[in-house]
């Protein structure tokens, strides 16, 4: 039989507990006397999906959607509230590399205990020890307590005994790097061996570059719900559009983290006139290939705005500047977001502006020039 893994009707409700709100305003001990009520929370809802021999899947989502989550709901190590969790094939997880260590175990003893809590037998376990070992530096040190080694040795530790057998399916949250220098090109080719021995193998990532490089098919969470699975081009491009919706410091951070994503647009903010209706904006953008800006999204206190048609304008410095004989890589629009009050100096802080040749090919927010003019009408 194939190995295949699979959710069905996935539901995970965990419980948290608060205080009733007048005990939380209240101040003295008397609020540490107050009963607390348990509530749950639903962190995955109807998740639904089937990957097969040959599937690369790659996790992607927003922090918070619950990524991390449903890679441990579909290792077991949490069981969800409802639905089910099918698989078949050996499977092993790189989330928590040193789950089932013992401080004051020895170093030969902890490959045991960790080898068991993975799954492998005690046979299995004492025969891959003389290469965990190796393979993590530590066959000196293979009687002594865990609780003397560094934080590096053990990281290195428990990596070298999470890579040491070839399941058929493998999870892994974010592409981990651990260890010194001098261990990191070791542990990446262990990983991409591991990754791509797999029958099946499904990733959690903020990377796009490992997304389109390592998977074939691609998840999309989005506040505990898959909104997308299917091809990873496809899933890339979904995942744009969701960010830049979600606008604000979100969009900010992914364009931080991640430029590969969006890509890099060229351009500045010169010029903006503040009236009770809204925000006029002036400035330029082009694409990362040099092609006229499309769309632009403006994220503002007010509101979001997604604008597709906008003044053009004539700007022959741009042109000279991008080596084109013409173009109107000039625009002016206007935002009806209302008053809204604020200088030159916190403008960036309040008002962010995207462009791009369309809703799924945004760049970074565009900066504004130093010398930035704000009009109050």
């Amino acid at each position: 039989m194939k190995s295949f893994i699979e959710a069905k009707g996935v539901y995970l409700e965990l419980p948290y507990e608060t205080q009733g709100e007048a005990y939380t305003k209240s101040e003295g001990w008397l609020s540490a006397l107050a009963l607390t009520r348990t509530n749950f929370a639903t962190v995955l809802s109807n998740i639904n999906f089937r990957a097969e021999e040959g599937d690369r899947v790659g996790i992607m989502g927003l922090n918070g959607a619950g990524k991390t989550t449903l890679l441990r709901v579909l290792n077991g190590a949490i069981c969800p509230t409802s639905g089910s969790i099918n698989r078949h094939g050996s499977l092993q997880s790189l989330i928590s590399t040193m789950l089932g260590f013992n401080e004051y175990a020895t170093v030969s003893e902890n490959i045991v205990l960790r080898g068991t809590a993975m799954g492998l037998r005690y046979q299995q376990a004492t025969r891959a020890m003389d290469e965990i070992l190796d393979f993590s530096g530590l066959s000196d040190m293979a009687g002594r307590q865990l609780h003397t080694l560094s934080a590096g040795q053990r990281m290195r530790l428990g990596f070298a005994i999470s890579t040491s057998i070839q399941p058929d399916i493998l999870l892994m949250d974010e592409w981990i790097g651990t260890g010194d220098s001098a261990f990191v090109e070791k542990a990446k080719n262990r990983m991409l061996s591991r990754f791509n021995g797999s029958r099946i193998s499904i990733i959690a990532s903020h990377s796009s570059n490992i997304m389109k490089s390592l998977c074939n098919k691609a998840i999309v969470l989005d506040k505990g719900r898959i909104v997308f699975y299917g091809g990873m081009d496809d899933g890339l491009g979904f995942y744009k559009a969701l960010v830049t919706k979600v606008g604000g410091k979100n969009l900010a951070d992914v364009h931080a983290s991640d430029p590969l994503l969006f890509g890099d647009t060229m351009g500045a903010i010169e010029k903006v006139v503040v009236g009770k209706a809204g925000i006029e904006i002036t400035g330029w953008a082009a694409t990362q290939k040099k092609s006229m800006a499309n769309y632009i999204f403006i994220d503002t206190p007010a509101g979001k705005f997604e604008i597709s048609s906008f003044q053009r304008l004539e700007r022959q410095d741009v042109n000279d500047y991008l080596g084109k004989s013409s173009g109107d890589y000039g625009f002016r629009i206007f935002v009806p977001c209302g008053f809204l009050d604020f200088n030159s100096a916190d403008f960036s802080s309040k008002v962010f502006v995207y462009a791009g040749a369309n809703e799924n090919d945004l760049g970074g927010v565009l900066p504004t020039v130093r010398s930035l003019a704000i009009e109050i009408r």
